[in-house]
């Protein structure tokens, strides 16, 4: 048994304030994750909470990531949640206050072939700004040792346009916006 990903995924759109994604969930029972890159020029902005998307109940994969330059305010949020329906979805975010610059969603449907006996969570998770503008450490994750399917899922607000570098094993995805999106569908459980 393995995880694998949805036809159709990752999928991502960008827009001033953009607060919605659509997409079209293959299974009851899979995992979907949306990153979200929020940017103001006025204040730090947050995810309050996301509807639909063919998911019940949303939960935020650990902390938010911000930080701000001269008048640049940029966050960045995970939220995941258990498919509860399939079709054509779309998943709204609602934000502390809309930003008023380009905002991106990125979504991920991970199918554990387990169906909806599956229980799904966060083992491990990390943020930060280890890069420059040519190259982008990925944070090292541990196993929480205790689940057998395990994702590693990234997130690069970088805008190159291409993906830089993605170690083994790895799949790399340009964003709409140009960022880079990882993933890693197999990790080991040690």
């Amino acid at each position: 048994m393995a995880i694998t990903l949805a036809s159709g995924f990752p999928t991502s759109n960008n827009a001033s304030g953009l607060n919605t994604l659509s997409y079209t969930v293959v299974n009851i029972g899979d995992l979907i994750v949306l990153q979200i890159r929020m940017y103001d020029t006025t204040a730090t902005r947050s995810v309050s909470s996301i509807s639909g998307g063919g998911v019940t109940t949303w939960t935020r994969a650990g902390t938010a990531y911000t930080y701000s330059t001269t008048g640049n305010y940029f966050s960045y949020e995970t939220w995941y949640g258990v498919s509860t329906s399939t079709g054509a979805k779309t998943a709204t975010v609602t934000y502390s206050a809309t930003p008023n610059q380009i905002c991106e969603l990125v979504g991920f449907e991970l199918i554990s072939g387990l169906g909806s006996s599956n229980t799904w969570g966060v083992a491990a998770g990390q943020s930060g700004n280890t890069g420059s503008s040519t190259t982008h450490t990925w944070p090292t994750l541990t196993s929480d040792g205790t689940h057998t399917l395990q994702a590693y899922l990234g997130y690069d607000d970088y805008s190159a346009g291409s993906i830089t570098s993605v170690s083994t094993g790895f799949t790399g995805y340009v964003t709409s916006y140009a960022n880079e999106a990882i993933f890693f569908i197999v990790m080991s459980t040690s």
